[in-house]
């Protein structure tokens, strides 16, 4: 355990040493959510940063969330990681619906996860967006 959470620390620190800083603003630029949904595409951006403890700059639009899981988590993955880091980046309760970040199977149900954080991004946005509108 402790030479896995060594190991991920280095890749860690590797990975944000050698990634092109991305402002909020671009990272929002070239996921192309509606302006609504732009503060909610950045607290599922920190979310996700928050899981992967990497800085949410080095996150980009273009990545793919199966590597970056496979490079940056070593104690599995549940959902309920990355639900439980946005209720607290979105200040919003979260439900089952959340969309789901990676594929994944179970026995006979398999689902798809998105092919890109920005793809995933936009989904939580909407995701947010709409459970906010329930709470008016």
């Amino acid at each position: 355990m402790i030479v896995a959470a060594l190991l991920l620390r280095k890749r860690r620190a590797k990975f944000s040493s050698t990634r092109e800083p991305l402002s909020d603003r671009a990272f929002l630029s070239q996921v192309g959510a509606p302006v609504a949904h732009e503060v909610y595409v950045i607290a599922a951006r920190n979310a996700l940063a928050n899981v992967f403890k990497v800085p949410a700059q080095t996150l980009h639009p273009s990545d793919v969330p199966d590597d970056l899981a496979r490079n940056f988590l070593y104690d599995g993955w549940d959902n309920a990681d990355i639900s439980m880091e946005l209720e607290i980046c979105s200040g919003m309760a979260t439900d089952e619906h959340i969309p789901r970040f990676l594929s994944g199977r179970f026995f006979l149900f398999r689902w798809d996860g998105p092919a890109t954080i920005g793809e995933w991004t936009r989904r939580a946005a909407a995701y947010l967006e709409k459970r906010a509108e329930k709470t008016k």
